[in-house]
């Protein structure tokens, strides 16, 4: 089964988005760790500039504040003054004068007056950040622990984060689908515009330069490709061609020469005699040669693009009546019904014309099966005329429907009998088919029918 690339990029599409989310799910503490932690001395000496903190102090030397208004704010602020005996350690180690205190450059408050001095200090293991301010006469003092405060307000962002999350994940889906499908059709657009281009060769126009120019420069080189490929499928189309008129041209002579011998041998030889006998198969025989030899030069001709078409006005209905007559007497075993409409007129090359017929009229009595049915029919419709030729027969190969026009290929398991044929006829009505812009095909969906089907457009249509 092929897989949807429209459906592999929505997919891959996804999982990037998907390892983003998780990337900045776990980068996130690292990379927010350092501007929190500016955050947090930010607000530390905010605290500290706040004359309130200090207000009333009392005997309460030391406040632990477990519940800040501001949800993300410092939840561990312990205070302290100079002017009061300390017994609590943090109070003690932060108020030695021995601690060496550097000020803040810009205080988180504009309108504080007294200088605010921060430092770092260990108590039990603990990483300690202190802030100061001068106070009358003494000092007041703020100190947290960092590390705590930091992992407090990560925590908190990662709670409101997933409770964000879960609330945006369809409105999330939807996106990387809409994502996934608009750079899809983008890159379905592009594939679509090379497919165009390769679509629109064949054999006819490969000496044609593309005068289209590719979107982005990733594509010239593609396009640079196809044009040289374009080029060497020329030359050896070319090459195949001449090969195949030259060759015909060469063995039509000595085949024709062939052929008069074996006619005068023919004549010669007593009648009924072995030599007659063999005289006429070899006549038979060269003259099979001498139709493939014909064929080969139409299909060359047709390959390269230089088959030369006398256009005239054909009684299609009175051609294709006088082509039916030998039908009873070529199988007279077969029972053979027609529906042809009256004066039907095609502008076609009445020589190419009586060949395709022969050809798709002699495979119809090859190929159908012992007392079985062959009915002719052609008509007029709306906007093209229809011929259709068809037959019963056992043994359909399965893939004849596709192979049919296949150059030497040969339905061999139809029927029961062995029939001659060299596998060109078939090719032969699709070239001249399509170079009078008409189509011919082969039909098996009917169970122990075969149909040929040829189909002209009604504007190549005299009036």
């Amino acid at each position: 089964m092929r897989r949807s690339l429209r459906l592999l990029i929505i997919i891959r599409v996804f999982f990037c988005v998907l390892f983003f989310i998780f990337l900045n799910r776990f980068a996130a503490p690292y990379i927010m760790k350092d501007f929190i932690s500016d955050m947090v001395i930010e607000e530390l000496a905010e605290e500290i500039s706040n004359e309130y903190n200090f207000s009333n102090n009392g005997d309460q030397l030391v406040q632990i504040n477990d519940q800040t208004p501001n949800m993300v704010g410092l939840k561990r602020l312990t205070k302290c003054s100079s002017n009061l005996n300390i017994n609590d350690l943090i109070c003690e180690k932060i108020t030695n004068p021995n601690n060496e205190w550097k000020k803040i450059e810009k205080s988180a408050n504009p309108f504080t007056t007294q200088p605010i001095e921060i430092t770092n200090i260990k108590v039990e293991d603990k990483n300690i950040i202190a802030v100061r301010k001068s106070h009358h006469n003494h000092f007041n003092y703020l100190a947290i622990e960092p590390e705590f405060e930091v992992r407090n307000i990560i925590g908190f962002i990662g709670t409101i984060r997933n409770h964000i999350t879960w609330f945006e994940a369809p409105l999330l889906l939807i996106l990387v689908l809409g994502i996934g499908y608009y750079f899809s059709s983008y890159v379905i657009w592009l594939i679509k515009d090379v497919q165009k281009l390769v679509s629109n060769t064949d054999a006819a126009n490969l000496d044609v330069e593309n005068n289209s120019k590719a979107h982005f420069k990733e594509l010239e080189t593609f396009i640079q490709v196809f044009e040289s490929l374009k080029v060497r499928l020329k030359s050896s189309f070319d090459q195949t061609s001449r090969f195949s008129s030259n060759a015909s041209h060469e063995l039509k002579k000595p085949l024709t020469i062939l052929r008069g011998h074996a006619e005068q041998g023919l004549k010669a030889a007593t009648d009924g005699s072995r030599e007659q006998l063999h005289f006429a198969i070899i006549a038979e025989q060269v003259d099979q040669l001498i139709g493939i030899t014909d064929r080969l030069l139409l299909l060359a001709k047709a390959d390269a693009n230089t088959l030369d078409l006398n256009l005239t006005k054909i009684n299609l209905s009175q051609l294709f009546e006088q082509i039916i007559e030998s039908a009873q007497f070529a199988r007279p075993d077969l029972s053979i019904t027609q529906e042809i409409q009256e004066n039907i007129y095609c502008d076609f090359d009445d020589f190419l014309l009586r060949q395709l017929l022969q050809n798709l009229f002699a495979n119809s009595m090859k190929y159908a099966s012992l007392n079985g049915r062959v009915h002719f029919q052609l008509k007029e419709l709306s906007s093209s005329i229809r011929l259709e030729i068809q037959n019963t027969a056992i043994n359909i190969p399965n893939d004849l429907d596709g192979k049919a026009f296949d150059r030497f290929y040969r339905g061999k398991e139809i029927g029961s009998q062995s029939i001659e044929g060299s596998g060109l006829g078939l090719s032969l009505c699709k070239e001249i088919a399509k170079a009078h812009k008409a189509t011919v095909i082969i039909n098996t969906d009917q169970p122990g029918v075969v149909k040929a089907i040829l189909n002209i457009n009604t504007k190549y249509l005299t009036t």
